[in-house]
């Protein structure tokens, strides 16, 4: 029954948006509460016309966050393309000098790596999560590393990990050099609610 929503790519994307919005905004924290907000993930960027179509069809506004790599801004481009999509209701998470980024990238690696080595064993204070990819290619440089396998199954099962360790406390959480687009997706948020 919502008539806003805000799709996000994936489970563990919906988790940390739901705990740090609240906080970092009194009227995303009172339409989420009563239920004319709700936060959705698509599944991966490819279900992103899909999604739009279904809450487009029950008359409900929507922004998007998309990853700033390939996939999501393909499916950005492909929904603009079919009219679903617009520039206005739609944030990339943009990090400066990285060409892609994941909504991942713009997290405080300090609260979360603890998580991680006790979950995983693997230590994400090495040179291999460096540099200016984007953060799953990192962390699979991490596990390859040390030993670990990696692939689409332990990406999904890190990145929940990640997001459960996220305290709900955006100063906490995010990366102070790279939160801008979380910044950006909160006042087209606000917008959207008001």
């Amino acid at each position: 029954n919502a008539e806003n929503v805000l799709l996000v790519e994936g489970e563990d994307d919906k988790i940390v948006l739901d705990k740090i919005l609240p906080q970092m905004s009194e009227r995303i924290r009172r339409a989420l509460q009563n239920g004319s907000l709700i936060v959705d993930f698509i599944g991966g960027a490819g279900n992103l016309p899909y999604k739009l179509s279904f809450y487009r069809n029950l008359q409900c506004n929507y922004h998007v966050l998309l990853d700033n790599d390939d996939a999501g801004r393909r499916a950005g481009q492909e929904a603009e393309a079919q009219g679903l999509l617009s520039v206005r209701n739609t944030t990339y998470t943009i990090c400066n000098g990285s060409p892609n980024a994941e909504i991942e990238d713009c997290y405080n690696k300090a609260a979360y790596a603890d998580a991680v080595r006790t979950e995983f064993g693997v230590n994400l204070n090495v040179t291999e999560f460096r540099g200016n990819q984007k953060w799953s290619d990192r962390i699979a440089n991490c596990f390859r590393s040390q030993g670990k396998q990696w692939g689409d199954l332990m990406e999904k099962r890190v990145k929940l990990c990640v997001a459960n360790a996220l305290s709900p406390d955006p100063s906490q959480s995010l990366n102070q050099h790279k939160r801008s687009s979380i910044d950006a997706l909160v006042v087209a948020l606000e917008a959207l609610v008001s």
